[in-house]
């Protein structure tokens, strides 16, 4: 830990003297839930740089974080663990991008059940919507009519990512593409990827749609395919995502998504295709001042075994921010968080 926060210590000193954009946000949080309560604290550091002749640019992102944590039989813990969560370095030309280094890829038009998370881990909930990375070189290319194509290849890790259904092979080669294309009513996009297993190989193949008209509505799909896997492991999965969003004129403004998935694996063929779950989810948020806002996301399986209830209320000032979390799931009884950040 000491031998990591030295060369971090010096490197922020060295960025914050020179034409780095250093950006840090420390919080402090207290959460409540159930039979334990925890005391924590986070410093996260963000360092970004675009050289002077614009096209090279760069970004690295440090997170140190610490919780002190007790049950009620009064047995304290405390943690703390310092990593990278990002870094990379982009080279770009007119309408084309080459970015190296550990980095969010993420697509799609589904904002809370998303059968294409792939590769990253946001949560809605998430104020800040910061995503564990991977270790990937990423292409895209953008056409004058908002066309784009992305090719990326990814090294594996042996703990899953996104919504794996298994870990990879670790630090076997992933690769991977996306082809979007606009229509005058929407955009429409195809994704593969492929990856080794410790046992066998996964193909998967995504299609995605986005209607934006009166309301919007999109449908997005992942299905996958594993050969030679291991037993337990089934020959098929898939799921869909039917959603669709708008803004009430009422008050300020009041922004709804409702979203439906339906997920299903087989274990020989795709004749054998079974029902897994089926999940519906919620989300409303609602401006009520100009530094205020309230949001509520709920989620629940339509056969009635899991829920989970979010209500936030979020102030932001110009360098303070304050959360106050609630919440009510069939796994944690109930919520309680406070997270206060400075922003600087």
């Amino acid at each position: 830990m000491k031998r990591a926060l030295l060369p971090l210590l010096l490197l922020f000193i060295a960025c914050s003297l020179s034409a780095i954009d250093v950006r840090n946000r420390f919080s402090l949080y207290a959460l409540q839930q159930e039979d334990q309560h925890r005391i924590g604290a986070e410093w996260a550091l963000d360092l970004q740089h675009e050289s002077t002749w614009k096209s090279l640019t760069g970004q690295a992102g440090y997170s140190l974080h610490s919780n002190l944590q007790n049950t009620w039989e009064k047995r304290y813990t405390l943690q703390m663990d310092a990593h990278t969560y990002r870094w990379w370095l982009s080279l770009q030309a007119p309408q084309s991008e080459l970015r190296l280094g550990l980095q969010q890829i993420n697509f799609g038009s589904a904002q809370i059940l998303r059968p294409l998370q792939w590769f990253d881990t946001l949560q809605v909930q998430d104020p800040y919507r910061i995503s564990r990375g991977v270790d990937a070189v990423l292409f895209r290319h953008y056409w004058l009519n908002s066309a784009n194509l992305w090719l990326w290849g990814i090294l594996g890790e042996d703990s899953a990512k996104g919504n794996d259904f298994i870990p990879a092979k670790d630090n076997a080669l992933e690769f991977g593409a996306r082809m979007q294309y606009p229509s005058p009513i929407g955009e429409a996009a195809i994704s593969a990827h492929t990856r080794e297993l410790e046992q066998g190989r996964e193909y998967r193949l995504g299609l995605d749609y986005r209607y934006d008209g009166a309301i919007g509505a999109w449908l997005e799909t992942s299905a996958g395919h594993f050969i030679d896997a291991l037993p337990y492991v089934p020959a098929y999965s898939a799921s869909a995502s039917l959603g669709m969003d708008y803004v009430f004129d009422r008050g300020n403004g009041i922004a709804c998504t409702l979203e439906n998935m339906l997920s299903g694996i087989a274990k020989d063929d795709l004749s054998g295709l079974c029902r897994e779950s089926w999940t519906g989810a919620l989300m409303i948020n609602y401006p009520l001042a100009l530094l205020d806002t309230v949001s509520l996301v709920a989620l629940s399986d339509w056969d009635g075994n899991t829920y989970a209830i979010n209500a936030r209320w979020r102030r932001v000032y110009d360098y303070v921010s304050l959360d106050l979390t609630l919440g009510h799931s069939s796994e944690t009884q109930y919520l309680l968080q406070l997270m206060i950040s400075l922003n600087l």
